[in-house]
């Protein structure tokens, strides 16, 4: 009967049907994996910052910029008329410390060890930069201020936390131990550990102090002071070169702009700390590069 032929259709009209909640189940699970995996994703990029850590902000590219490019009149003036430091490099002998880069390059190894909030850490952090600028380049350096409750207050300055440093002549192992800014009860948030060769450094450098051989304020022993600087174990820096003060109600950005400038307040101590590690870094490279070395009065 030609009546029967509209019902043997049903169930191939059936079948078209069926596989369309099946395919929408699997756009669902595909749709659940993927936040999943972006929600993971968020907690891995943020895993380096613990709760209660504030971010680092990063400072300007501009201000980065004028630290590495920094003029060569700049240094032969505040070599000549070099302006007074408040501490200095001693030399320690003894195998050169080293680290291994990602490539499998050994390299001398330079430690700093500083906190965020830290007045002298917040002064030394200026020569540093600028004299390392002359070895490699520094990418993410962080931009914080140090503390308002010191005697040269509020001083702006650089963090290490996050950033990264690219030479062909050292590694930079930099750990900024507490963040900026302090918790309701006072407590600033741990930020890093030292590794294993950072703290033999400063055992090490507990040791000399202890012996009389260095002249460190009183207390050294007992309580680490920071900033604490090892450049490959050939010299060592026990707190800043320049006064904090020639620091104070200076803009970041007006003290990177001025170091082209040797005359500056803040310029003459920079470049003349900065040239006092360039000779010590020069030291360990034997004199490469060789303009650098030579602007420096290194060999």
């Amino acid at each position: 009967m030609t009546a029967a032929a509209p019902h043997s259709q049903l169930p191939v009209l059936g079948t078209h049907r069926r596989p369309w909640p099946t395919l929408l189940s699997w756009v669902a699970i595909a749709m659940v994996s993927t936040l999943i995996l972006v929600l993971i994703g968020i907690k891995i990029v943020r895993s380096d910052e613990a709760p209660g850590i504030d971010p680092v902000a990063l400072a300007s590219p501009a201000v980065v910029a004028a630290l590495g490019d920094v003029p060569a009149t700049a240094y032969a003036a505040a070599l000549a008329a070099p302006s007074p430091l408040i501490a200095h490099l001693h030399h320690r002998g003894g195998p050169l410390m080293t680290a291994t880069t990602v490539s499998g390059i050994k390299l001398p190894l330079i430690v700093f060890v500083g906190t965020e909030s830290c007045m002298a850490c917040a002064a030394e952090r200026w020569p540093l930069i600028v004299a390392l600028s002359r070895f490699g380049t520094f990418s993410n350096l962080g931009a914080v201020t140090s503390s308002d409750l010191v005697a040269s207050p509020s001083l702006q300055s650089f963090t290490f936390r996050g950033s990264k440093y690219r030479s062909n002549f050292f590694i930079l192992h930099a750990f900024e131990l507490t963040g900026e800014r302090p918790d309701g009860l006072g407590n600033y948030p741990v930020t890093a550990t030292l590794d294993g060769q950072a703290a033999a450094a400063i055992h090490a450098e507990d040791v000399v102090a202890a012996s009389g051989l260095v002249a460190q304020p009183g207390g050294f022993k007992s309580e680490q002071m920071y900033p604490f600087l090892d450049l490959a174990d050939r010299a060592v820096l026990v707190g800043t070169q320049l006064p904090p003060s020639v620091l104070i109600g200076n803009a970041r950005a007006d003290v990177a702009n001025a170091l082209a400038d040797p005359t500056s307040q803040a310029s003459g101590p920079i470049l003349t700390a900065a040239n006092a590690l360039t000779v010590e870094l020069c030291a360990i490279t034997r004199g490469l590069p060789a303009r650098v070395c030579k602007e420096s009065g290194g060999s």
